[in-house]
């Protein structure tokens, strides 16, 4: 799948068209970057009317690829949350801080064990 985002001069707003295949998409993208102004459809039912000095920019995306990044950047967070863990177990202000509170450094509370 296929996914060409579309961000428009003075407009907080994006316009996001899905294609099935790679062609259909490069049929489109063609369109966006060659020509004055389009009317483009993709193969999910949107239909736009696109003039390219209105374009602030365009981005043709593979979402099988993104897909991967995104899984990339979520296991990347869970591992600096582990590491952060491991070094605050290993901390000896947390760990002072910890036992003066009865708790143990790997918890984190706002409330300092469960008081206001």
């Amino acid at each position: 799948m296929f996914c060409i985002t579309i961000a428009l001069v003075d407009n907080q707003v994006v316009w996001t068209l899905l294609y099935n295949s790679e062609d259909s998409a490069m049929n489109s993208w063609k369109k966006i970057t060659d020509l004055p102004g389009q009317t483009l459809s993709d193969d999910f039912g949107q239909t736009a009317m696109v003039e390219r000095s209105r374009i602030a920019g365009a981005m043709l995306e593979d979402l099988d690829k993104s897909m991967l990044a995104h899984i990339e950047r979520g296991i990347h967070n869970a591992r600096t949350q582990a590491k952060a863990q491991q070094i605050a177990l290993n901390d000896p202000i947390l760990k002072t801080a910890a036992m003066a509170r009865g708790q143990s450094p790997a918890i984190f509370s706002p409330q300092g064990n469960g008081h206001f």
